[in-house]
């Protein structure tokens, strides 16, 4: 007698995007955490302290998929690419100087009509104006900040890679190899033993 073996397949969780049910919950909660993995991977069920939904929320954005997913629904929200982000944030790191601001504060225009002559008022961060009076006199002035170049550059570098933030390191290297590599100022032979 044969005995037959029934084997139950279950049913495929992925959805025409090739992301589990997870990974589908983990990317909307990141949207709807304005972009705080740690909190969308406790949303969604990935971590259930704050240091374990840290790492989960890591692993999460660093897999394809998801950084797909996401860099996908951000271009359908708005055009949103990196390549956009990128040139935004080289135009505010590379703007011209306040001399473009010159017709503003000699003829009194309206920053709407420097707009027009093809002034990119899009780095203006904050506009004041104070009218003081001496003397029975009017004295107007007005300040303009432009958006800070250094922070530009700085996300600037970051989001073309220029720089890393953290460097993770995976091996057997221990504090005396350190410490042997610095005294003999030859860091290039750390890790390979």
């Amino acid at each position: 007698m044969t005995k037959k073996k029934t084997i139950k397949k279950k049913a495929s969780t992925k959805h025409a995007n090739g992301l589990s049910a997870k990974e589908i919950s983990f990317v909307n909660a990141y949207f709807k955490n304005h972009f705080n993995g740690t909190q969308a991977a406790l949303e969604s069920g990935l971590g259930k302290t704050d240091g374990s939904a840290a790492v989960m929320a890591s692993r999460m954005l660093s897999t394809v998929k998801i950084s797909t997913e996401i860099s996908k629904r951000l271009y359908e929200a708005g055009g949103i690419t990196a390549d956009r982000v990128a040139k935004e944030l080289a135009k505010l790191a590379f703007a011209g100087d306040l001399a473009d601001f010159d017709k503003f504060f000699e003829d009194g225009e309206k920053l709407s009509e420097l707009a027009k002559a093809g002034v990119d008022t899009s780095l203006v961060k904050k506009i004041k104006r104070r009218v003081e009076t001496s003397g029975g006199l009017n004295y107007e002035s007005r300040e303009i900040e432009l958006y800070d170049k250094l922070v530009a550059l700085g996300y600037l570098v970051k989001v073309l890679g220029m720089i890393t933030d953290k460097v993770e390191h995976s091996g057997a290297l221990t504090l005396a190899d350190v410490v042997q590599a610095a005294a003999s100022g030859d860091l290039s032979t750390l890790g390979k033993k």
